[in-house]
């Protein structure tokens, strides 16, 4: 593992401790490789019960098939004990994230973690699913100043309400706040 990997890594495990006592649920949007998905998971299975949480991922995989990545996802999860409770969307997140808003409209997020590069995506991502951020919730940005997209959904965003964008000082990212 790098420091850069190590940064990370403790910056997820400072951000699960904000978001732990906080009611509502862990959403994973933009699940890549599955790495943060798989931490998040570990972290609740260390310091929260898995009943406790559940972990909603979006993820569409484009370079693999969807459902072999979502089943590999899971084989790990459970080789590591944590992942009772998790549920992995596999599809394009403009349509998933709709789509199961709609089966459950009275979702309330405890952390939400974006890994979105375009700014449609990102900017309806946050139309979605920044609503059923509880307050003192946490906004997880992981390509904030990295992507286009992501800062510019976001920087739209901060011209609209009034959020202070953090990050730990031994970390280069992930960019965070709280709603």
């Amino acid at each position: 593992m790098t420091t850069a990997e190590l940064n990370e890594a403790l910056s997820y495990h400072e951000l699960y401790k904000m978001c732990r006592e906080v009611p509502g649920e862990i959403v994973d949007c933009g699940t890549g490789r599955g790495d943060i998905l798989c931490l998040l998971a570990m972290l609740r299975g260390l310091f929260s019960n898995t009943l406790n949480k559940s972990i909603i991922s979006f993820g569409s995989f484009p370079k693999h098939d969807g459902a072999v990545v979502k089943d590999k996802l899971l084989e790990i999860l459970e080789q590591k004990n944590c992942g009772k409770n998790v549920i992995i969307n596999v599809g394009d997140p403009a349509t998933t994230v709709p789509e199961y808003i709609g089966e459950v409209p009275y979702l309330t997020i405890s952390m939400l973690h974006m890994n979105i590069e375009g700014y449609n995506s990102s900017a309806n991502i946050l139309d979605w699913l920044l609503p059923m951020v509880i307050p003192g919730g946490i906004v997880c940005l992981s390509n904030y100043g990295k992507s286009c997209g992501e800062t510019d959904s976001i920087n739209e965003l901060m011209e609209k309400i009034k959020i202070k964008l953090r990050k730990f000082p031994f970390s280069y990212g992930p960019v965070f706040f709280v709603k």
